[in-house]
């Protein structure tokens, strides 16, 4: 690593998007402080709501700058400053990777920064949130009455496992929502927990664990004629309770900091083969799929869904870690062979 291109390239990569996503990101927290004192303040402060509006514009704003200038520095390595970087006692992989790493560096503040607002600006009054775990397994079962569906599911393997999530959609055929009972009991011992809910969006049903061990039953009666609950069972997941919800920007930068890293190099890779702006779409494109998408580094979609119902996002996993780590080096590598064989635009 050169650390005169580190800081080079530091330099060039950060303080565009620092200036367009602050501005953007002290609008949302200054609209947030002036609408407290509404009628409509207590569903704004709502847990995870400006959370979200923080982050969701910082990344709006700031992400495409971020890899709109790591395009425009592997331009300007495969172009304006290929003599000047020839002259330096640096191989190109040398290059490329202090580059990298300028660019990474610059993101990597960013995004620091940008969790320490959506804290700082969070509701201190926001306690518990819930944090995914696991699937859960449902098992149909069959019912005499056509008001009441019944699912037999296994104990979660975790004994952090409290709480039982299921989504849920309304068919309005009998009215706008949807009156039923949920209870969840214990095959060994007949422990049980039950909530009766009115549904109507597509918020969870959720349901505490019974104590007890063995497997499980969950019951769903609807109680009086109203809309009928579409339930995707293979949907169902256990959650557990967090202490406080400010963990959720925690996992918001580490996920943050994966992707950008793989993104990142593929950006200056491809500005070294062609020009900034079609560099930076094609990454882009990539960036929306991954945000619709599901898998070791996709679905940031309904992360940030989680995150605007005041729930703490999955930490990454190992294989989240592998899958950047190989797209990084598979960028990493196209940059290298634009700059030996001297790709030009």
């Amino acid at each position: 690593m050169q650390r005169s291109l580190v800081s080079l390239a530091f330099r060039r990569t950060l303080w565009p998007p620092l200036l367009m996503g602050g501005l953007a990101v002290g609008w949302v927290l200054w609209s947030g402080r002036a609408s407290a004192g509404s009628e409509l303040a207590t569903w704004s402060r709502a847990p995870g709501v400006l959370r979200y509006a923080v982050w969701m514009t910082g990344l709006l704003v700031a992400g495409p700058l971020l890899l709109g200038r790591a395009a425009t520095l592997g331009h300007r390595l495969g172009g304006v400053d290929a003599s000047w970087c020839a002259s330096r006692p640096a191989t190109r992989l040398s290059v490329l990777g202090s580059s990298w790493a300028g660019a990474a560096l610059a993101s990597c503040v960013w995004i620091f920064l940008l969790a320490v607002a959506a804290e700082l600006g969070a509701s201190s009054q926001e306690g518990s949130a819930l944090q995914p775990i696991g699937p859960a397994e449902l098992t149909p079962l069959e019912t005499s009455g056509t008001d009441v569906v019944s699912w037999e599911l296994r104990a979660p393997s975790s004994d952090d496992a409290t709480v039982l999530r299921l989504p849920v959609s309304l068919l309005t055929t009998g009215g706008p929502s949807a009156r039923i009972r949920a209870r969840l009991t214990r095959a060994q011992g007949g422990e049980s927990t039950e909530r009766e809910l009115l549904v109507a969006t597509t918020r969870p049903i959720e349901i505490s664990l019974p104590p007890g061990e063995g497997s499980l039953r969950l019951e769903l009666e609807r109680l009086e004629d109203s809309a009928l609950l579409l339930v995707p069972a293979k949907r169902a997941e256990w959650w557990r309770v967090m202490e406080s919800a400010s963990s959720a920007s925690v996992s918001l930068a580490c996920l943050g900091l994966l992707i950008s890293s793989a993104l990142l190099a593929w950006a200056l890779a491809l500005g070294v083969w062609m020009r900034p702006a079609p560099a930076t779409a094609l990454v882009l494109t990539v960036g929306v799929v991954l945000w619709f998408s599901s898998g070791a580094i996709g679905g940031w979609g309904a992360v940030m869904e989680h995150v605007a119902e005041g729930d703490v996002p999955r930490a990454p996993t190992l294989l989240g870690l592998g899958v950047a780590l190989a797209g990084t080096l598979a960028g990493g590598s196209l940059g290298w062979w634009g700059l030996r064989w001297g790709a030009r635009t």
